[in-house]
């Protein structure tokens, strides 16, 4: 089954989905700086960053996937995924 998309023609939608499958994932990089209770503070690009955005932080062992919940002092704030109560 192929997708509806009322009023834009398949001429446009087909090559622009091409293009968004071949496009890599941007990668930034920062630091951890602090650990309050379950909370991580990273330094970073935070033009990069928004609430919501997901993080992941890179460990010897396991990858630790976070979501960034806020900011302060010029960081921002992380809760690792796990620990959030949807």
């Amino acid at each position: 089954m192929r997708p509806s998309y009322p009023g834009i023609g398949a001429d446009i939608v087909k090559p622009l989905a091409a293009q968004i499958e071949e496009l890599d994932g941007v990668e930034f990089y920062g630091r951890v700086v602090g650990v309050r209770g379950l909370m991580v503070e990273a330094a970073g690009p935070l033009h990069a960053m928004s609430v919501g955005a997901r993080i992941v932080i890179e460990t010897q062992g396991t990858p630790i996937p976070c979501e960034v919940v806020g900011f302060s002092g010029g960081n921002a704030l992380l809760m690792r995924k796990s620990c959030q109560k949807h």
